[in-house]
């Protein structure tokens, strides 16, 4: 497809939406028909009448077309997601380790969490399905809405946790490079909390 073909269809996608919105104001149909989430391609592969509670597309494997991701992808989301273990190498030499028994320490510690991450998503690696049909598989269909929901919690416990000591890490930053702000009020410091939790949310 020639970019000029390209920019045509973003148009009249562009243009459909835009209707989408103006007729969604319009009647209480419109709004229906608006926030109505339309059935994929892969939703329509089912049976007729089927329950989507156990199958539609972000359930269904991964079909080839959308497994896009490639080395550089994965090296960037766990540099990212494992950024708080940045500060290992500083907390094992506080607890009174060496610098080298530090690095063997983070190594072996590593080396075990890996061997761990790689048998738990062999199941994503090769059929192409996310955590929750996974834990169907061992669980069942009922069972397995518990595995989710813990993980859901964990999740809150766990993004909780990051934003405090996103918060902590702000604030000995601002206040080394700013010394005067160690005397600012608990409402000023709550918005270095609030600036915080954002760039932990992004």
């Amino acid at each position: 497809m020639s970019p000029a073909m390209n920019v045509a269809a973003l148009k009249a996608q562009s243009a459909e939406k835009v209707e989408a919105v103006k007729n969604a104001f319009k009647s209480r149909q419109g709004f229906l028909d608006f926030i109505t989430v339309q059935d994929s391609a892969l939703d329509q592969h089912s049976h007729a009448g089927s329950n989507k509670t156990w199958s539609n597309e972000d359930l269904d494997p991964t079909p080839p077309e959308k497994r896009t991701w490639r080395w550089w992808n994965f090296v960037t989301f766990y540099l990212g997601l494992s950024f708080g273990n940045w500060t290992l190498g500083s907390t094992m030499v506080g607890i009174g380790l060496n610098w080298w028994q530090a690095i063997i320490v983070i190594f072996v510690s590593q080396s075990i969490s890996s061997i761990a991450m790689y048998f738990n998503s062999r199941c994503a690696s090769v059929y192409h399905i996310g955590y929750p049909v996974v834990a169907r598989s061992v669980f069942g269909m009922y069972g397995s809405y518990y595995f989710v929901g813990a993980r859901a919690a964990l999740a809150i416990i766990w993004y909780g946790v990051q934003r405090k000591w996103s918060n902590a890490r702000l604030l000995v930053a601002t206040e080394r490079t700013m010394p005067s702000t160690k005397d600012w009020t608990s409402g000023s410091r709550c918005v270095l909390d609030a600036i915080s939790s954002l760039s932990i949310s992004c």
